[in-house]
């Protein structure tokens, strides 16, 4: 599918729209057995448990999920964060200004999934897509090259 070296973004309009993009990748890697960490510039809490108690997995998957960290970061304490966390797979969420900044402070050993608020990022809509390889959909993970030829 993709290497830890290929980029992948997503695109989202509210909180709660981020969360259901999310949710079915998130389950899927947990069921893999890989560790996920949410560095999020605002708080997903409460979207995050609403999307959670609609989907349909068994309980001890939807712990996991609630357990990934949905809590606002704080940008100066991320390498605590990765630490307690310890994800292989680093999902990063917000402004673009948020997001580069966080990128700065993560190694490039994690797969990273950058996802953009849409609102915010409108302009550089085609600038994010050229800088990546992949996009994450509701429906998973898409090569944007074959999206839009």
């Amino acid at each position: 599918m993709y290497s830890q070296s290929e980029k992948i973004c997503s695109f989202y309009a509210s909180e709660l729209h981020l969360t259901t993009i999310l949710m079915e990748y998130i389950y899927e890697k947990i069921k893999e057995g890989r560790k996920i960490l949410n560095i999020l510039e605002k708080d997903l809490i409460k979207e995050a448990e609403s999307v959670i108690e609609l989907f349909k997995c068994k309980q001890a998957l939807k712990a996991d999920i609630k357990n990934i960290g949905w809590k606002k970061a704080d940008i100066d304490s991320i390498n605590k964060l990765q630490d307690e966390y310890n994800g292989d797979i680093i999902i990063i969420a917000g402004s673009q200004k948020f997001v580069e900044n966080v990128k700065e402070k993560v190694p490039n050993t994690n797969t990273i999934i950058d996802c953009y608020e849409l609102l915010e990022n409108a302009s550089d809509t085609m600038d994010v897509l050229e800088s990546h390889d992949y996009i994450l959909m509701t429906d998973g993970v898409k090569k944007i090259k074959e999206l839009f030829k």
